[in-house]
């Protein structure tokens, strides 16, 4: 009976390891996704803003300059 209950006691033992390594890949997955996301979105916005004021400048014309 109580080696019953000592192997049930391991058997679960083991499946909380492997669920807990499993969460453990996944969190790590999770991070790896975010850095990327980061990145490309500092990236864009570095990359967007200079195009942006261009288009600014384009479209607002400067102080004592007339269009036409």
């Amino acid at each position: 009976m109580a080696v019953d209950v000592s192997e049930e006691l391991a058997r679960k033992g083991q499946e909380v390891r492997e669920i807990t390594r499993d969460l453990d890949m996944l969190k790590i997955d999770i991070d790896v996704i975010e850095t990327v996301i980061r990145m490309r979105g500092a990236h864009s916005l570095a990359v967007a803003q200079p195009e942006d004021n261009h288009d600014r400048q384009q479209a607002e014309p400067e102080p004592g300059q007339e269009s036409g």
